[in-house]
Order: C-alpha cells, then sequence, then structure tokens
C-alpha cells in the first residue's frame, strides 16, 4: 500500500512530531511505502511583509499547498492520504485537493482536555 504522510511541523519538536516519525517508520519497516510530505512551522519566521499580510487567508486556503501537493499525488499515486497537523501553513484546501484527485483520507483525531 502507498501511504501518504502529511503534517506541518511544529516549530519546538514535541509529541506530534515523535508520532508522525514513528508512525511512518514502523509503516515502512512493515513493508508499505510511506511518503512524508511535511512542511515547516519554522518557515513563518522568514515571511516578508507581504507574506504576513497574507498569512491568515493562507492558514484558510493556500495555493501552494493545492499546488504542491497536486504534484506530490500525480507522482507518488498514494492509496491513501494519512493527515496529521494542517495548521497554519498546509492549511484545510489539502482536503478539496485529495478529494480532486480521489485520494482517500485519514484524518487524526486529538482529544483535547
Amino acid at each position: 500500500m502507498k501511504i501518504l504522510f502529511v503534517h506541518s511541523s511544529y516549530q519546538q519538536f514535541g509529541g506530534e512530531d515523535s508520532v508522525v516519525q514513528t508512525e511512518s517508520r514502523m509503516l515502512t519497516e512493515r513493508g508499505q511505502e510511506v511518503l512524508l510530505w511535511t512542511r515547516h512551522n519554522d518557515e513563518i519566521k522568514n515571511y516578508t511583509a507581504l507574506q504576513k499580510v497574507a498569512f491568515f487567508p493562507n492558514a484558510v486556503y493556500s495555493r501552494r499547498t493545492v499546488v504542491d501537493i497536486r504534484t506530490v499525488v500525480r507522482q507518488f499515486r498514494p492509496d491513501v492520504a494519512y493527515i496529521h497537523n494542517i495548521y497554519p501553513i498546509i492549511s484545510p484546501s489539502i482536503y478539496g485537493t485529495l478529494q480532486e484527485e480521489r485520494v482517500p483520507v485519514v484524518q487524526v483525531l486529538h482529544n483535547f482536555r
């Protein structure tokens, strides 16, 4: 099975980052073909003034994500996308793009207490 892992890494490495690494490694060790597609929230530190103005709209709909994920999907041809964290730089735009490309999505749900 070909699995596309999607994750927006935190500025400080944490539990979810560790889980993504562990899960993708375990699946690979068990014979699954895994592609880990990530962006790192450190990108925000280097934003220009214009990128800072566009930050909130891009957190809702990122054209870059649409273009990048469409390219990745067409090259890798995953059977499923496994999504961990999309905020703030990947954005919910990934869901529509994956749907258009007919890639089923597994979403990690977090239990915040």
